[in-house]
């Protein structure tokens, strides 16, 4: 969901004094960027900046008119002020409301303005039956197109389209089609014109919670109070809040800076070592070309033939690298057989159920059956129908299950310790020779003519290049390896670990040891076949030798230009890789001014709106606390943690606690601590705060429509009733003072009629200041028995209600 207004909070902050370049980026650029993740965010913002020049702009005021007449953009300006209040009501052919036809050309109806032409609440009392769910499914279609009470008759509510709310409201006896119409203060509206035509503005308005059936508080009730997935309350409040935008967005962003963003780093470090390793290649060709000039210049001079001094200087250099050749790197190292251990008894330990506890029950065990035959009872209760050899049994039989437990704990602990060595030995060698190969490739390039050798190299260089680079995965595996008191969530770890990189902790490892090994092998033979050549053709005739020296220079200078060329490609990958280490440095910086200032924005939001939806659910359910007062209902956002990559970062979630005044750390959810009917109540006023919410928010008056849901039993006197009749008024005022409140109230409880009359009617001492309609108090009759009636803007009706 993309809200103009959140849009334009992004702009306000891209406008705002002390904004930077990425706060501009997010809000100019926001639709094509990606916060599904704290990685795909910092991706789209990095291609973005790469995509920016000295010429980019941003024409924020030509974006804010494109937000305002852009239709996959929601906004609400049109609908903001607008007065959605009931004037009149026609309903005819509609479940158990009759047609209009030839010998009943009159529709029904019911009138809420008074001989004033004001508009009126109402509070109408209707036995089972005469058709006041009817009319409030009728209403409910037309203002929140959906039905609470056919979604309460379906078993997966969610897939009910259009047409199954229309053939729900069909008349059982008729086939044409149902009538309901509604005259509100800012236009007339039907079934087939419905105020509210966008899915997602009904969403943000929220008319379905100003509209509570029965289907609306068992929903509520349904709800989960941790988390913020899709069934919980902070998802339900967030969404109809609009505040989901706002969290979610600085859910990812807040995950910025702690990023540890290593692969541009290392792009940029592998570039700059080519580069200085052809700087070594040329520095080290060239002192070979001068040393090789100057023999050249003395075999011309002595015009006789040479034999000792350039054959003396190679054998020398080989001797040396034959030398430096590791002998033995991991051949000792058997990390694949370790990991294939550590899994099998992984998946043993994860069969089993394991518990702190079962050390201290095992010693317990053992001493009670060393006790068992010290006693004619049993000697850990002393009261057992079993006899003693049963228990003995038994107790052997549990000790044999916890031994196994333990000798399995201490095998995958060992394996544990084990595989995580290795594979740091494996990846330290790893780097050895990658470092090896580093430094050796340009001494051996040389002078070595094998070209097995030197491609064995490179290539072996190309392929350990990623794995020894890789900070990310040898940081947590050396994470892994500083834990000293082992739990099932290491082990976890580590298995996770092996199995989101089997490929490279399987074949690969033994692939490439072996490579290794080959390589040393390889050059070894190479090194030394050049030295037996060099040896075997000790004298050679003047030409030939010249001939010969002047060919290695050649390959020399061939040497030197390839590393100058390959340099200056190089330079430019390098000024790139340095801008997008530079463009890294900045997201991380930049965006914490952005999490700032869109953290301010969120408290101003919450502060003002959902305050309204924290108020009515705490000030009247609290008052339900008589038994308990010690305890409260607390709703608010709640800072949880989570982990991602070793990181504990913190999240905003909505959440319903009862708490303990006396100790805070003592909470419990109102589905485990209320009784049926306070449930039912809180489940109620969920809906009820979020209609209140959406209200002072969005600045839409629409009415608040109760069907059926009170019952005088449920209440223990009867001021409980008028007292939470009231306490709604004085909320739904103090929120929205600017706005008339239109109340209509169905019960077929005589005792809820009387007290909601007088809740309504006579508001306590202090609220006078609180201007409420007249309130239209009626019973509500069978269609059969129809008083003809004319409202005050001319329509003619059988009246279904009688005041």
């Amino acid at each position: 969901m993309n809200t103009s207004d959140f849009r334009k909070t992004l702009i306000s902050i891209a406008e705002g004094d002390g904004s930077n370049l990425l706060s501009k980026v997010i809000a100019y650029y926001y639709p094509s960027l990606d916060f599904s993740s704290r990685e795909n965010l910092f991706e789209s913002l990095l291609n973005r900046l790469k995509l920016l020049n000295e010429d980019s702009s941003f024409d924020f005021e030509k974006l804010k008119t494109e937000i305002e007449s852009d239709e996959q953009i929601i906004n609400l300006k049109e609908y903001k002020g607008k007065d959605f209040r009931i004037k009149e009501i026609e309903i005819s052919n509609l479940r158990g409301i009759p047609q209009v036809d030839e010998d009943n050309p009159i529709p029904y109806g019911i009138g809420l303005l008074d001989d004033d032409g004001e508009i009126n609440n109402a509070i109408i009392l209707a036995n089972n039956g005469v058709g006041k769910s009817s009319v409030f499914a009728g209403l409910e279609m037309i203002y929140a197109q959906e039905i609470g009470e056919k979604k309460l008759r379906t078993f997966n509510p969610d897939s009910l389209k259009h047409e199954g709310y229309n053939k729900y409201l069909k008349n059982v006896n008729n086939e044409a089609k149902p009538i309901c119409k509604v005259k509100t203060v800012d236009g007339d509206y039907s079934l087939e014109n419905v105020i509210l035509k966008n899915k997602e503005v009904l969403n943000l308005l929220n008319p379905q919670s100003h509209f509570i059936s029965e289907y609306d508080v068992i929903r509520n009730g349904q709800i989960t109070y941790y988390g913020n997935k899709e069934n919980t309350i902070h998802n339900i409040v967030a969404e109809s809040l609009g505040l989901s935008e706002y969290l979610n967005c600085l859910e990812i962003a807040e995950q910025i800076p702690k990023y540890r963003r290593s692969k541009e780093t290392t792009a940029k470090n592998r570039i700059s070592k080519e580069i200085e390793s052809n700087k070594t290649l040329i520095k080290n060709n060239i002192a070979v070309i001068e040393n090789r000039d100057l023999q050249l210049k003395e075999l011309k001079e002595q015009g006789k033939t040479q034999n000792t001094p350039l054959k003396s200087s190679e054998l020398n250099i080989l001797n040396e690298l034959i030398i430096k050749t590791p002998k033995s790197l991991i051949d000792n190292i058997n990390v694949t057989e370790s990991i294939k251990q550590f899994n099998i008894l992984f998946e043993q330990y994860s069969s089993i159920e394991t518990s702190k506890m079962a050390s201290i029950e095992r010693q317990f065990l053992e001493a009670g059956n060393n006790l068992l035959h010290d006693f004619d009872d049993c000697p850990y209760c002393k009261n057992s129908n079993l006899t003693l050899e049963e228990m003995k049994i038994q107790v052997e039989s549990r000790l044999l299950e916890l031994n196994k437990m333990s000798k399995l704990n201490k095998e995958i602990t060992e394996s544990y310790k084990k595989t995580i060595g290795e594979l740091l030995n494996t990846f330290q060698n790893f780097r050895n020779v990658y470092n090896f190969i580093e430094i050796d490739r340009t001494e051996i390039n040389s002078i070595l003519s094998s070209k097995q050798a030197l491609e064995t190299e490179e290539h072996l260089y190309i392929i350990l290049a990623p794995i020894v680079n890789d900070e990310k995965l040898i940081n947590h595996i050396k994470d892994l390896s500083e834990r000293t008191l082992l739990t099932d969530d290491d082990f976890n770890k580590l298995a996770n670990l092996l199995k989101n990189n089997s490929s490279l902790f399987g074949d690969f490892l033994d692939n490439t040891k072996k490579q290794i090994s080959d390589l040393f092998k390889i050059r070894t033979e190479a090194l030394e076949n050049e030295i037996e050549s060099l040896s075997n053709n000790a004298s050679l005739p003047l030409e030939q030798t010249i001939l010969n020296l002047e060919k290695e220079i050649k390959e020399l200078e061939e040497q030197i230009k390839t590393a100058t060329e390959n340099n200056e490609t190089l330079k430019q990958d390098e000024e790139k890789a340095i801008e997008l280490v530079e463009f890294v440095f900045q997201i991380k910086n930049e965006i914490e001014v952005f999490n700032t200032k869109l953290r301010v924005k969120v408290n101003s939001i919450v502060e003002t709106n959902f305050k309204a939806f924290k108020e009515p659910l705490e000030k009247i359910l609290n008052d339900y606390f008589q038994d308990d007062p010690n305890l409260k209902l607390n709703i608010d956002l709640k800072e949880t943690p989570y982990e991602i990559d070793g990181e504990t970062l913190y999240s905003k979630i909505i959440v319903a606690e009862i708490m303990d005044k006396t100790n805070p750390d003592r909470v419990t959810t109102p589905d485990q601590y209320f009784n049926t009917f306070r449930y039912k109540l809180f489940s109620l006023m969920v809906g009820l705060s979020i209609a209140l919410a959406s209200r002072k928010k969005y600045k839409v008056n629409i009415p608040l429509v109760i069907d059926d849901l009170f019952y005088g039993s449920d209440f223990v006197s009867k001021n409980t009733f008028s007292k939470f009749i009231q306490d709604l008024v004085i909320l739904y005022y103090a929120h929205t003072p600017d706005m008339p409140l239109q109340i209509i109230l169905f019960t077929h409880d005589n005792f809820i009629y009387k007290n909601a009359i007088e809740g309504i009617s006579y508001l306590p001492e202090g609220h006078k200041e609180i201007y409420l309609e007249n309130t239209i108090k009626s019973r509500m009759f069978p269609p059969k028995d129809k008083v003809e009636e004319k409202s005050k803007t001319g329509f003619k009706y059988w009246n279904l209600i009688n005041n």
